[in-house]
Order: structure tokens, then C-alpha cells, then sequence
């Protein structure tokens, strides 16, 4: 990417764009022939402070693309306190805008922007995809299957009456009697399974269960309706209950809860769909774990320090919680260690959204904002400060 270049078509608004742009679009086409713009990589608080001051010092807008400030520790006060008087508007390519401190940002006049109304088709698919995981344990049969190269070996492996609540893990047939505790009877796995055990655990179908998504925006009734699909009972959690209107509109039923606890009672799996608040930090606790169905399942998609994972895994290893799917952690962008060894903890980098679809639709929502700030009628479309 060339540093700080700034190319000028005929329009005179000037961007800043951080990180990488997709091109070959219609949309960076759009872009580069109506915006004079700059292209930087963040590297280092002191030297986009600098810029700021400097080479940057007259721009209008700064896109920001996927990976935000994170490189320079955020969009804290001090950068704000350096934001040329110039800008008028940030637009970012994500949805969540937490990060990106709003408040501070209006006091100077500054328009903040997402990208919202993409996410929840491709969030609900990856929330469907992790519940049939959970329930049935796919993630661990192919780690065995991977290892052993035989569908017979595998089931049998795994199908044993033992589970390792301190690592998460199945005992194994081939390999427990070398176990100081191996006990025959209680470890022992049948000559030939199913697989419809796996350590002791049942492998179920999520018809029939429960789930509560806290959380019921777009993307938590786009969960409800993936997971109403497959049979599951669906019950919600937000401040105020749908309308006659939107409820008719879901095409599946859902039974609204008045407070977490009333919810978290009754999900055998429980998602969290919200925003992350100083209402909604740790709002999974050791208090509020208790309140689970014994054995309940988790998916998580919403943020990371919207559960203390302390908390968690000591649900885990007691049992009260069999699974979880994490695809945001609370000390992003790393994932505490013992997540990482568990088997009972399915993992993804923050990817529940990720599709080209939805980049390149992102990109689309950024430039229109800043097509009709500038040259329309001075209104975002997407404003959210």
C-alpha cells in the first residue's frame, strides 16, 4: 500500500483510509473518482499523532477497515484530542462501534458511521453450524478420526463412560488403561458403537430443547429463525418485548423473558446475541451460570467480556456447562490458555460474519456514507453517535 500518497480526482473531500480496501470493485471505483484520498497503514500512536498534525492535518473523513485502530491501542481521548478540526466523519467497515468512542467523538462534531444490516444472515449460519457441533460432538470425532484413520476405531475410542472434566477431553478406550485411575468398569467402551456416546455423554439432536439468545436485534431473531428450523424451542431476552407486529413477522414462535435469570433458566443452550455495555459485562458469572439447566450448551458471538471466563470454565469442569462455542473472548485478540486445550470449547478467530458478501457490502455502506455526507444531503446513512 503506498504511504500517505494522496491521489485527487475532480472532487475536492479529502479521506484518510486505514488498512486494506478490496479493489477491482465498483465500489473502490466509486471511491477513488470521487475523493481525493490518502492510504496509511497504522504502525505506531506517535507517528499517526504526528500525521495527524502533519501530512493528515486537512482531511475530511478517515474509513476505517477491519482492523480499526486496534494496531495503536484504539480510538482512545488522546487520538480524538488530535483529530484534525477538519473531519467531519468516520466510517467504519464493522458493525459493533463500542470500540470506537462515539461520545467523545460527537463533542468535536464527528459523525460516526457503521456497517449494520449484513451481519445477521452469516452469524445465524455460523450460530447453526456450532449448535449441531455441540449437541453432537462432530469437532471431537474427527479429532479422533484424524488420528486413528478408521470410522470403527473412532466411535469405539471415544464411546467410553469417562470424562476428563479437567481438560475437557473424553477418555479413550485405546489409551486410558494406561491411566493411573483406569477403571474397567467404568471406563470400559463397548467391542462395537454408534457413536452415541462420547465419554459418557450422550450425542443429541437439538430438537426439542431449548435455547435462550439474549439479544433478540437482527441477528438474534435471524438465530431464532435458523434454530426454530431444526425444532428448538426458542425464548429471548431483551429490555422490551417485541410488538404484535414484529412477532407476527418472526414466522417461528418465541417466548419473550422479562430478566436474564428467568431466561438462563430454561436454556439448555443459551446465546448471546448483545452488545457489550456496562450492563452486560460478565453478565455470565458465577451467579448467573448457576441458574443453567445442568449440562447446558453455550454460544457465544456477541463479545468476549460478555462472560468471565474464569466463571466459565469452572462450569465446565463441573459439568454445569458440556460446550461451548466461542468465536469472541474476553482478552481479544488473544484466548486464554486453557480454552485453547479443552475439547468441550470450540474456537473461532472472530469470524461468525466473515464472508466475502459481507466485506465487500461493508466497503459499499462506508462510501455511500460518505458519498451522501459530502455530496448529498449532508446526512449519513448510517449514523450512530
Amino acid at each position: 500500500m503506498p504511504d500517505c500518497t494522496l491521489t485527487t480526482p475532480l472532487k475536492s473531500a479529502k479521506v484518510l483510509v486505514l488498512g486494506d480496501v478490496t479493489r477491482k470493485t465498483d465500489t473502490w471505483k466509486q471511491m477513488s473518482t470521487q475523493f481525493s484520498y490518502y492510504e496509511y497503514n497504522l504502525t505506531s500512536r506517535e507517528e499517526f499523532i504526528h500525521k495527524l498534525q502533519t501530512t493528515f492535518s486537512d482531511v475530511n473523513a478517515i474509513w476505517i477497515t477491519w482492523e480499526g485502530f486496534s494496531p495503536i491501542g484504539g480510538l482512545d481521548d488522546e487520538i480524538v484530542a488530535h483529530l484534525p478540526s477538519s473531519l467531519k466523519m468516520i466510517v467504519s467497515c464493522a458493525v459493533g462501534y463500542d470500540h470506537l468512542n462515539g461520545a467523545a467523538l460527537a463533542e468535536r462534531g464527528i459523525t460516526l458511521c457503521n456497517a449494520p444490516g449484513l451481519a445477521a444472515a452469516p452469524v445465524a449460519d455460523h450460530v447453526l453450524l456450532q449448535t449441531l457441533s455441540l449437541f453432537r460432538y462432530t469437532p471431537i470425532f474427527e479429532h479422533i478420526l484424524r488420528r486413528h484413520g478408521s470410522t470403527n476405531t473412532t466411535r469405539t475410542a471415544i464411546s467410553t463412560s469417562g470424562w476428563d472434566s479437567e481438560t475437557g477431553r473424553p477418555l479413550q478406550h485405546l489409551c486410558n488403561q494406561r491411566l493411573p485411575d483406569y477403571d474397567a468398569a467404568r471406563d470400559h467402551a463397548p467391542r462395537f458403537s454408534l457413536g452415541a456416546y462420547v465419554g459418557g455423554r450422550e450425542v443429541r439432536q437439538p430438537r426439542g430443547h431449548s435455547v435462550g439468545i439474549v439479544g433478540f436485534g437482527a441477528i438474534g431473531r435471524e438465530i431464532g429463525a435458523r434454530l426454530a428450523s431444526i425444532g428448538m424451542k426458542v425464548h429471548y431476552y431483551k429490555r422490551s418485548p417485541l410488538t404484535s407486529e414484529e412477532t407476527a413477522a418472526l414466522g417461528y414462535e418465541a417466548t419473550y423473558h422479562s430478566s436474564l435469570d428467568s431466561a438462563l433458566q430454561v436454556s439448555e443452550l443459551l446465546v448471546l446475541a448483545c452488545p457489550l455495555t456496562s450492563d452486560t459485562l460478565h453478565m455470565l458469572n458465577s451467579r448467573t451460570f448457576a441458574l443453567l439447566p445442568d449440562g447446558a450448551k453455550l454460544i457465544n458471538i456477541g463479545r468476549g467480556k460478555l462472560i468471565d471466563t474464569s466463571a466459565l470454565l469452572d462450569a465446565l469442569r463441573a459439568g454445569k456447562v458440556t460446550g461451548a462455542a466461542l468465536d469472541v473472548f474476553e482478552s481479544e485478540p488473544n484466548v486464554e490458555p486453557e480454552l485453547l486445550q479443552r475439547w468441550d470449547v470450540l474456537l473461532t478467530p472472530h469470524i461468525a460474519s466473515s464472508t466475502i458478501e459481507t466485506l465487500q457490502g461493508a466497503e459499499q455502506i462506508c462510501v455511500d456514507n460518505m458519498v451522501n455526507g459530502f455530496y448529498g444531503d449532508g446526512l449519513s446513512v448510517t449514523r450512530v453517535n
